[in-house]
């Protein structure tokens, strides 16, 4: 699939609603090494994003699986004053009430799941989770499908830093 066409899905899956007549599609703010920085109107208010895919994605315990797409994200929706929300999209549904490991280079997270295949970092931990990836070189993320599935995905955060600036001038994050 397109990449770029693949962020449009992606920001109206993470963001909740289907692409709508009053929603833009995402505009590239630029590639930086490993990750893309867009923007776009949703629901006629600014959203911007940054967005990267694994460079290695394994299924664990002896099995094989099918996957989505699998990529992480920080979003600002400066209209609701949300920023740096931090999201991991696995490919497949999680079970309910799971959790997901998450490490940049040695710092762990819990991240929480819902039942579809996304996992979010708690409130309180959306920002120093940015910070890390803006610091960092790899993200390494563990998780479980709801057919006991383990995964591992690995990232570059190479670039990392660049497009979360990007975004953060463009939707005036502070």
């Amino acid at each position: 699939m397109n990449r770029f066409l693949s962020a449009f899905l992606i920001v109206g899956t993470i963001l909740g609603t289907p692409a709508l007549a009053k929603d833009s599609p995402p505009k590239e703010l630029g590639k930086f090494k490993d990750w893309t920085a867009y923007s776009m109107t949703q629901n006629g208010k600014k959203v911007c994003y940054a967005v990267t895919y694994p460079l290695k994605s394994e299924c664990k315990n002896n099995r094989t699986c099918r996957r989505g797409d699998i990529y992480v994200m920080v979003a600002h929706r400066p209209a609701e004053k949300s920023y740096n929300v931090f999201s991991f999209n696995a490919g497949y549904p999680f079970a309910a009430g799971g959790t997901v490991a998450a490490k940049v280079d040695t710092q762990k997270y819990t991240l929480y799941t819902d039942t579809h295949e996304t996992a979010w970092a708690p409130n309180d931990q959306d920002k120093k989770i940015t910070q890390a990836l803006a610091r960092g070189k790899s993200l390494v993320i563990e998780g479980e499908s709801s057919k006991k599935t383990k995964t591992e995905d690995k990232f570059s955060l190479r670039g990392s830093k660049a497009a979360l600036l990007k975004i953060q001038k463009e939707c005036a994050a502070s």
